[in-house]
């Protein structure tokens, strides 16, 4: 519906510039509004002697045609002389090839396709900086150097984790259902859910995005109707439809039984429906255990792929 009015707006916009165009022409040379308004009148004419029966169309075509081109004639001349064509005054299409339709001979356009990943990006409440994808993705920031408490480097568990984070983006049919990836602040969560996020919305896939914090206290204004109701009601409804939920901070919300609950239906409700979800979270696997209830831990550890960052902070090491 977003698109189909985008797409209403641009056609709107057309035809005002048109419109000006063709009245800046008509003030500047009166005589090429006569000339538009006898072509109009001269095909009114011959539809309705051919209409009444009294011509054949083919005929009505054939003098139609001869009187049109003799006006056509004397327009392009009056045009030239303004610096203008006969084409120049044509209907304004921002698309040419759909005519600002969204569709060829029903197939979708280049520019819906574009007009959509705009649309799914602008409602996936993320921030995507262009820079934000897989080929962007720089081991080097990661050390090179065996961590003794893993027993492999920083860099080499970047690359674990990229290849898996590709893998699930591109939906191979053997990839994780769904990912939970935690470490420390800094090294790369964000950015690796946000080149799956790009990859989502390159397929045409919705992505939404929220904090747990936000999130939570959305859910909390739409339960019990306070704040916001109908920003509440937009995010509950992204969170349940959309193909890739992204939570992003888990644990740093205000927690307590409501938060429990509400985080058990949307993980619960997204595995029975099949829709990808991605959690990052300082917490490890056996501090959620200890935070969380008993049936949130089995959901998420059993039914996430997690994915360890390890290193240090790689947002300070990139302005060294």
């Amino acid at each position: 519906m977003e698109i189909s009015l985008e797409y209403e707006k641009i056609r709107e916009q057309n035809r005002q510039k048109h419109a000006e165009l063709v009245e800046k022409v008509y003030t500047k040379v009166p005589r090429i509004k006569e000339i538009d308004a006898i072509c109009a009148d001269v095909c009114k004419e011959y539809l309705g002697l051919v209409s009444g029966g009294k011509m054949a169309p083919e005929a009505a075509v054939s003098k139609m045609q001869k009187e049109i081109d003799v006006l056509t004639k004397e327009k392009q001349a009056l045009l030239k002389k303004i610096g203008l064509t006969i084409k120049d005054l044509d209907t304004i299409y921002t698309c040419e090839k759909c005519k600002d339709k969204g569709h060829v001979n029903g197939k979708w356009c280049e520019c819906y396709y574009r007009m959509q990943s705009k649309q799914l990006l602008n409602n996936s409440n993320i921030n995507i900086k262009a820079s934000n994808t897989f080929d962007k993705f720089d081991l080097s920031l990661y050390s090179d150097k065996e961590d003794k408490k893993f027993g492999f480097s920083p860099r080499d568990n970047a690359s674990s984790v990229k290849e898996i984070a590709m893998y699930f983006a591109e939906e191979k049919e053997d990839a994780p259902e769904n990912l939970y990836l935690y470490g420390a602040t800094g090294l790369g969560k964000t950015f690796t859910a946000d080149c799956i996020a790009h990859s989502y919305i390159e397929k045409q896939k919705s992505v939404f995005y929220m904090s747990a914090p936000k999130l939570f206290s959305a859910f909390e204004d739409y339960k019990f109707g306070k704040g916001d109701t109908e920003q509440a009601e937009k995010i509950v409804s992204s969170v349940e439809n959309c193909e890739l939920l992204i939570i992003d901070d888990l644990g740093t919300e205000f927690h307590g039984p409501f938060v429990d609950s509400c985080l058990f239906e949307i993980i619960n409700g997204r595995m029975v429906s099949q829709k990808k979800t991605i959690i990052s979270s300082n917490l490890s696997p056996k501090e959620l255990s200890q935070i969380y209830s008993d049936r949130i831990a089995s959901r998420i550890l059993g039914g996430f792929e997690q994915l360890l960052f390890i290193g240090e902070d790689i947002r300070i090491k990139k302005y060294r």
